[in-house]
């Protein structure tokens, strides 16, 4: 199970990288959920565990409404509170962005125009992540860390993404040979003329000195 699950986690992270650019090292916002729930909860070291997932070189940022909101906490949130202040950079946010929620949606923004890889683990924060495309999400499922799997969303802008970036072309043919006489066939592909005399297409029929 353990190799199945680092599978789809590098697996989500590839469809990240091609359809929207984001790739090593990281940016992983985290929020005070997701730290608490990591140091408190599962009581692992969140750094080796995240390194596991998303190598060595990540780098973390926090919204500033977060410590607002592990200070209020107290002894609870101390432990979060420290691990934010110690390995995390402090990003500022409007004053209309008073909870967490609201801070981390406006700085993922409509497209995850910075390229974070978002973990939390508020369940109505994930369900709103979930609707924008380009936003990897990560977070513990019991005592597992995960990379959620593209979102319907995530997947639905990357097809529109390569219809337009990439469009359809023909298939290239061989060009046609001189050796043969009937080129174009009546069935509109080039053919050899041994295959066309067995199958009895009418481009197989004999052929004079002067038809050549």
């Amino acid at each position: 199970m353990r190799v199945l699950r680092a599978k789809a986690a590098r697996k989500a992270l590839h469809f990240y990288k091609v359809t929207h650019g984001i790739r090593d090292p990281y940016t992983l916002l985290v929020d005070g959920t997701f730290v608490h729930h990591a140091l408190v909860g599962v009581k692992t070291n969140l750094a080796s565990r995240v390194e596991k997932v998303l190598g060595r070189d990540v780098r973390y940022a926090v919204p500033g409404p977060v410590l607002d909101d592990l200070r209020n906490r107290g002894e609870a949130g101390a432990a979060a509170l420290e691990f934010c202040r110690r390995r995390c950079r402090v990003i500022a946010t409007p004053r209309a962005c008073d909870t967490v929620a609201k801070a981390v949606l406006h700085l993922v923004g409509e497209a995850n125009g910075q390229k974070f890889v978002v973990a939390t683990h508020d369940r109505v924060l994930q369900s709103a992540l979930r609707r924008v495309p380009g936003a990897p999400l990560l977070y513990f499922s019991g005592t597992v860390l995960n990379v959620d799997e593209p979102s319907r969303e995530a997947r639905s802008a990357a097809g529109s993404c390569r219809a337009t970036t990439y469009p359809r072309i023909r298939p290239w043919r061989w060009p046609p040979s001189a050796a043969y006489a009937h080129v174009r066939s009546s069935h509109g592909q080039p053919c050899s003329w041994a295959y066309c005399r067995q199958v009895r297409w009418p481009c197989a029929a004999p052929r004079t000195r002067a038809s050549e």
